[in-house]
């Protein structure tokens, strides 16, 4: 049998994942026999070179024009999901909190934060601490469960108390540019994406000096503060324990990223989704009566390729290679985060731990997004843009618009853009209208407006996603912990 077979047999058939013993630490140990084909799902491939950084054209993304002196509407947290997973970020792209509806515990939707946040429960107190959290401010904190640099000096000139500003690609991703203090030609993007429930974060550091940068610090932030809550507002008995109480943080399989693993109080205690039956079409292989638990789990990948992290690699150091052919030397993080049910039974396979390489390849993620939404020239399809509410500021036709990003080689790179910008800084009434519609907009239908079938299994044995109608909740958005009251519906 060959290497790939056996990977598929043992991730479908092995008698692990029919084991009707809780998650434990055995069960990881387990996985250690599966290092050939780990390796394969978490490495970028055969060395092939990796494709270039995505470089949208502004025109392409929702920017909010304001004076530079103006700079307060950055002090906040950017929002973003799809089709039920959502994450809110601070205003230097740090991750403060994720949420997705698994259908399964008291209330459905389950939460990844820090300890620093206090229980669902306390809704207020809870909402303050996150907006704290996403401000810039003189005793700025730092998060401890997202992928963040190190060094103030990597951060810009005026850090902490000056936030870069934010674009909105495809009006969806938030996305964060900045020239570094430490050295004018390093910059750094921060880019966040949400794909097949998976949230991304993609953190590119480009060198366009002719020397190599060295002594780059990062923190992976897989350390056990990461936490998950149940988003129940009504039951106080969280806070009658402890914080972590009902966890337990385990390696992922050979290492690569972490699985912390949250006990269900009562599991199963969500007989229903709603109080009528789903379509036909919409019923799930899954039970949510049959969760036993909820895991989160995190893993890092440096250029493409998972990395391997023992639970003391709090600091990592890299050096990025100089300007070579007039193309920049690029250093690339991403972090990728999910939330999985655990099975009572725990019929799960190896993969469920991991996350495949080629699927967390944020640059062809968003070449292909943009690709579709804003379409070709020689389509007939319309754009987005046709749809916009100011034909004079955004520099273009009623025609469609060709999706290729910007490209640069240096530090001027915004010259690449410069046709498609208004001519100033400051945007006239008909476009502030526009990026509010359309953010509002975006915010509703990608953040507030939860689908109420649990995501699909995460398994190779089977594809538990089906085709029907789905019903939506239409929450209070995240930073309220997606409940729904009057206000919201």
């Amino acid at each position: 049998m060959s290497e790939d077979a056996k990977c598929a047999h043992a991730s479908v058939q092995d008698p692990l994942w029919h084991s009707p013993q809780p998650v434990t630490y055995a069960f990881f140990e387990e996985l250690q026999k599966q290092k050939k084909c780990v390796h394969d799902l978490v490495s970028a491939g055969d060395g092939a070179p990796r494709a270039r950084v995505f470089k949208p054209k502004d025109q392409h993304c929702g920017i909010w024009k304001a004076s530079e002196e103006n700079n307060e509407h950055r002090r906040c947290s950017a929002s973003f999901g799809d089709a039920g997973t959502t994450a809110s970020v601070s205003c230097f792209g740090n991750l403060i909190q994720m949420n997705q509806f698994l259908g399964a515990g008291q209330s459905g939707m389950f939460a990844m934060d820090d300890s620093s946040v206090p229980e669902p429960y306390y809704v207020c107190e809870r909402a303050e601490q996150l907006d704290s959290m996403a401000k810039v401010s003189d005793d700025y904190q730092y998060t401890h469960s997202g992928l963040r640099l190190r060094d103030d000096d990597l951060y810009p000139k005026d850090f902490p108390w000056v936030a870069p500003k934010v674009k909105w690609v495809n009006w969806r991703w938030p996305r964060y540019e900045w020239e570094t203090a430490r050295n004018p030609n390093l910059k750094v993007i921060s880019q966040w994406l949400v794909h097949n429930d998976v949230v991304l974060h993609q953190l590119v550091l480009e060198n366009y000096e002719k020397e190599p940068i060295k002594g780059i610090n990062i923190q992976p932030g897989l350390t056990d503060d990461i936490h998950i809550r149940d988003q129940n507002h009504l039951d106080s008995r969280a806070c009658e324990c402890p914080i972590g109480t009902h966890e337990s943080t385990f390696p992922a399989p050979h290492n690569y990223g972490r699985v912390t693993i949250y006990a269900l109080r009562d599991p199963g205690q969500l007989e229903t989704a709603t109080s009528t039956e789903p379509p036909e079409g919409d019923k799930d292989t899954r039970s949510a009566k049959n969760a036993q638990s909820v895991a989160a789990v995190v893993a890092l990948f440096v250029n493409g390729s998972g990395v391997q992290l023992d639970f003391d690699d709090s600091l990592l150091e890299y050096n990025i290679d100089p300007v070579a052919n007039d193309v920049p030397g690029t250093l690339e993080f991403i972090m990728a985060y999910k939330l999985i049910v655990v099975p009572e039974h725990n019929t799960m396979g190896w993969k469920d731990f991991l996350f495949d390489a080629q699927s967390i390849n944020v640059n062809e993620l968003l070449r292909l997004e943009t690709g579709k939404l804003w379409g070709h020239s020689h389509q007939t399809s319309t754009s987005l843009l046709d749809l916009g509410l100011s034909k004079v500021c955004l520099g273009h036709t009623s025609g469609a618009q060709e999706p290729n990003e910007a490209t640069s080689s240096g530090p001027s790179s915004d010259k690449a853009n410069s046709a498609h910008k208004p001519p100033t800084e400051s945007a006239g009434p008909d476009e502030l209208a526009e990026y509010l519609v359309w953010r509002h907009l975006e915010f509703i239908l990608s953040v507030c407006a939860i689908p109420i079938k649990p995501p699909r299994l995460w398994t190779e044995a089977e594809d538990t996603s089906a085709a029907g109608d789905r019903l939506v909740a239409l929450t209070c958005g995240d930073m309220s912990g997606h409940r729904v009251c009057t206000s919201a519906s």
